[in-house]
This record gives structure tokens, sequence and C-alpha cells, in this order.
């Protein structure tokens, strides 16, 4: 799920009422340089559980935090 279309991200469902963007990275609306506001993943589980990474963009990085 993106927020905005990207025409290099295949498969992608666009979250045009921001409903992922406002309920798990509303930092992106707080008055931070955009480079603190840049990339986030968000992993929802079947069982409604979630697990959140803010503020990456590379995904290796995110599969270390993993």
């Amino acid at each position: 799920m993106v927020d905005n279309y990207d025409e290099k991200i295949k498969g992608q469902i666009i979250d045009n009422t921001d409903l992922i963007k406002n309920n798990f990275f509303n930092y992106i609306n707080w008055p931070l340089i955009d480079v603190y506001k840049c990339g986030g993943t968000l992993l929802l589980y079947p069982d409604n559980s979630f697990l959140r990474v803010c503020g990456e963009h590379d995904p290796m990085e995110i599969l270390k935090k993993f």
C-alpha cells in the first residue's frame, strides 16, 4: 500500500483516504524535517496484530530490524 501512485511499484494499493497513514504513521503530519518523515513499513497480521517500523526507507535495514 502506498500513499501516492508510483509507476515503479507493481500491485500497489493506494491509501486514498489516508486511513493507514493517519492511524499508523501520523507523524507524517508533524512539523518535522522531511528526512525524518520518510519511509515506514507496516505488517498487518490476520489476527489484527501489527508490526510497525517508522522512518526507514531501505528494505534491507527494515529486514535487519525484524
